[in-house]
C-alpha cells in the first residue's frame, strides 16, 4: 500500500523529518510505507541503472508499482513495437525483487475493438512481467462488472484488471479478481467523511478476498492534491491491518511506534 511518488517537498517536516534532503526522500518514504505507484516510468523508460538505484534505496519487502510507458500504451499500437517492449522489460528487471505489479493504463478511446492489440502486447511480454491493466473505455464494463469475455481472457492469463475507485466513473469500480493479486487505485475527495466510509468498505472487501485466497494486494491512494494523500493512506493502513490481521506497516514504523511519526497534514 502506498501513494503516488515520493518527491514532495511539502512532506518535509510533516511526513518526512525536518531537513530531509531530496536525495533521501525515497529512502525515508520506504521506511514509512511498503509500496509506491511509480508514474515516472509512464513519461520515460528509466535506464536499468536508475531502477537498480531506486531498488537499492528501499528495504527488501518494499515494492514498486511502475506504469507502462506512454509511448507503448498511448502513442503506438499496443504490442506493435517489439524493440520498445524489450527495452521496457529490460528496464523493469533493474527493480529485481522490489518489482511489484506493473500496470498498463489504456487511453480512454481504447475500446474492445482493439482487443487484438492486448493479445499482441501479452505475447510480446511473454509472462516476464507481473501485469495489471486499467481500462477506461465503457465497452469493457456492464452493470458494474467486466464483460464476460474480458474477464475470461484475463483469468486465462493470470493478469489482474485494475479497480479504479473514483467519483464520476462507477463502472470502472468492478470487483472481478482475475488473478491472485489485486490492484486498486483509490482516489479520495479530500473529504473526511466520504473517504473514511469508502476506506472502511474496502477494508471489509479486502479481508474477504484474503480469506478466499488472494495472495497480493496493491492499493494506491490518490487525492486531487496528492500532497494530502499520506493521512488517507495512514488511515487505510490502520483499517486494513485491523480487518485482515496482516501487518501493513514496514518494520521501521513498527519499531519506532506509529504515533511518533504520524503525518501532521490535515485530512483525518
Amino acid at each position: 500500500m502506498g501513494t503516488v511518488g515520493w518527491g514532495y517537498r511539502e512532506w518535509v517536516g510533516e511526513v518526512y523529518p525536518p531537513k530531509t534532503p531530496v536525495k533521501d526522500y525515497l529512502r525515508t518514504y520506504a521506511r514509512r510505507y511498503r509500496s509506491v505507484e511509480l508514474n515516472a516510468t509512464f513519461y520515460r523508460i528509466p535506464q536499468i541503472e536508475q531502477a537498480e538505484a531506486w531498488a537499492a534505496a528501499t528495504p527488501e519487502d518494499f515494492r514498486f508499482g511502475p506504469k507502462v510507458t506512454q509511448t507503448l500504451s498511448h502513442v503506438k499500437p499496443l504490442g506493435g513495437d517489439a524493440r520498445l517492449i524489450e527495452e521496457f522489460v529490460t528496464s523493469m528487471r533493474g527493480f529485481g525483487s522490489r518489482l511489484g505489479t506493473v500496470f498498463l493504463q489504456l487511453p480512454p478511446d481504447f475500446s474492445r475493438r482493439r482487443e487484438s492489440e492486448l493479445r499482441d502486447f501479452f505475447d510480446a511480454v511473454d509472462g516476464r512481467l507481473p501485469l495489471a491493466v486499467e481500462f477506461r473505455h465503457e465497452s469493457f464494463f456492464r452493470a458494474g462488472a467486466l464483460v464476460d469475455p474480458v474477464r475470461r481472457f484475463f483469468e486465462d492469463r493470470g493478469v489482474a484488471v485494475v479497480m479504479t475507485d473514483t467519483a464520476g466513473r462507477r463502472d470502472v469500480l468492478h470487483a472481478d479478481l482475475c488473478a491472485k493479486r489485486a490492484f486498486v487505485r483509490f482516489r479520495g475527495n479530500e473529504d473526511e467523511a466520504t473517504d473514511l466510509a469508502r476506506l472502511r468498505d474496502w477494508a471489509a472487501k479486502v479481508a474477504g478476498w484474503f480469506e478466499q485466497g488472494l495472495e497480493e494486494l496493491y492499493f494506491y491512494v490518490h487525492q486531487p492534491n496528492n500532497v494530502k494523500a499520506p493521512p488517507t493512506l495512514e488511515k487505510a493502513l490502520e483499517l486494513f491491518g485491523e480487518s485482515t490481521g496482516l501487518e501493513t506497516w514496514p518494520r521501521d514504523r513498527r519499531e519506532a511506534g506509529r504515533d511518533e511519526v504520524r503525518p501532521q497534514l490535515s485530512l483525518f
